[in-house]
């Protein structure tokens, strides 16, 4: 058991909870600070519980209804009715967010969550695009479900996924007039990374991916009719190669595996990755079948993790904020339409990334209207009555609590101030860190 007055001790568990899930009560840090990092993290590893105890909205599973015949109606039939229409998909979308958000708030297997976030970002679709909320709710399960899994299995199951089929055009990918908008991303975005194949790989692999699409009903489909059945030749694989093998030929690349281990790297360590270490870790996430449990197990067990050096190198997202802001405060999700005018004010809209690269994140998230809008959101949260900030900090000392919530260390030495150590470290621009 460890002493839980050992302060840096409690600022390495601070650091390992925060970045394998979001901000904690200072309780909860303190508590945890009785561990070992090495059981805290088997624990986190090891977790069966779900990832959203909140129920989704009753609609996700209602079928998608075929779309209007614009064609067959009036002027004035046809705006009422994309009217319509567009006021129950945006409906969806503001109820999509709110779960997710309050989802992650909530969250009792807080990695997994963390990881679904990551793969959100990896495997990027618009709502604004696919349209329907029913598709976006899917591909969130799919996520979820293979958030701490083998990749190759997500990976199957992406090449399937209509929201993402949708998104990257590849419902007009056929035979003889191929699209190579999936393809392209797959290799350059999803997998091997800029530099690792050639533009004939590109065309290649478009005529191998022919014919996945998504029927009336907006599910999965395959038409064979439009498969390009004809040799190609992927990466220096010669056959027919259909979805199959193109995942099989990505996975036996090693750029695979340095490629997602880099992004790894710049999402839980530094923006600046060690090329040596990332090769290593890569080399073991290949040998364990791209077992995600396998690599970061490896990651956050590593000197580079853990070093006092790579505390508050990074930059907290927007939800990273908003949703660590609540589990600091051990307070219920705020009013819905405060939590998304946070979210949108500071230039995390769920479900809705710039473009198909995602967020960059890091100082990309920082400018004087974001910083502004996370005061004003802090300020907020400290509002809600909810909040008892003497309940939080009973019978610790400031320097504990300040220690349990930042990365950095603030000087109290000497402070006289009446202020809450826990607002004050809201306050501090430290939490903007992680």
């Amino acid at each position: 058991m460890k002493n839980p007055t050992d302060h840096s001790h409690l600022a390495s568990v601070r650091h390992l909870l925060t970045r394998t899930g979001f901000a904690e009560t200072p309780g909860t840090v303190v508590q945890a600070s009785e561990q070992s990092l090495a059981d805290l993290l088997q624990q986190r590893l090891a977790s069966s519980s779900p990832i959203s105890s909140e129920p989704p909205p009753e609609w996700v599973d209602e079928q998608i209804p075929p779309r209007p015949d614009f064609k067959a109606m009036s002027t004035v039939d046809s705006l009422s009715v994309r009217r319509s229409l567009n006021q129950r998909l945006n409906k969806n979308a503001y109820q999509l967010r709110i779960w997710w958000l309050k989802s992650l708030v909530t969250t009792p297997n807080p990695l997994a969550a963390r990881m679904t976030l990551f793969w959100q970002n990896h495997f990027t679709s618009q709502q604004r695009k696919v349209r329907y909320g029913q598709l976006m709710y899917r591909q969130q399960v799919t996520l979820m479900h293979h958030a701490l899994g083998n990749f190759d299995a997500l990976l199957t199951d992406m090449l399937r996924d209509p929201a993402l089929l949708i998104y990257l055009d590849n419902r007009t990918n056929r035979r003889k007039r191929p699209n190579e908008n999936l393809a392209r991303e797959l290799l350059e975005l999803f997998s091997l990374g800029e530099g690792n194949y050639q533009e004939k790989d590109i065309k290649e692999l478009a005529r191998a991916l022919t014919g996945l699409t998504v029927d009336k009903a907006m599910n999965f489909e395959f038409r064979a009719g439009a498969f390009d059945d004809g040799e190609k030749t992927i990466l220096g694989t010669k056959g027919t190669l259909g979805e199959q093998d193109v995942v099989d030929i990505l996975i036996r690349q090693p750029a695979t595996a340095v490629f997602l281990t880099t992004k790894l790297w710049k999402y839980f360590i530094s923006p600046e990755p060690d090329i040596n270490i990332v090769e290593e870790w890569a080399g073991l996430y290949r040998d364990s079948n791209y077992d995600m449990r396998v690599l970061l197990k490896t990651l956050f067990s590593s000197e580079q993790f853990n070093s006092l050096s790579m505390h508050g190198q990074l930059i907290k997202s927007p939800v990273e904020y908003i949703v660590g802001a609540h589990r600091i405060l051990d307070v219920p999700p705020i009013n819905d339409n405060s939590l998304l005018r946070a979210s949108r004010t500071m230039q995390q809209i769920l479900y809705e990334p710039p473009n198909v690269r995602g967020w960059i994140g890091g100082n990309d998230w920082i400018n004087s209207h974001t910083l502004l809008a996370r005061r004003r959101f802090i300020n907020l949260m400290l509002r809600d009555d909810a909040v008892d900030l003497n309940r939080l900090g009973a019978g610790m000392e400031t320097s504990t609590i300040i220690d349990a919530i930042l990365p950095i260390r603030l000087d109290t030495q000497g402070n006289s101030s009446k202020v809450s150590p826990i607002v004050q470290a809201l306050h501090s621009p430290a939490f903007q860190l992680c």
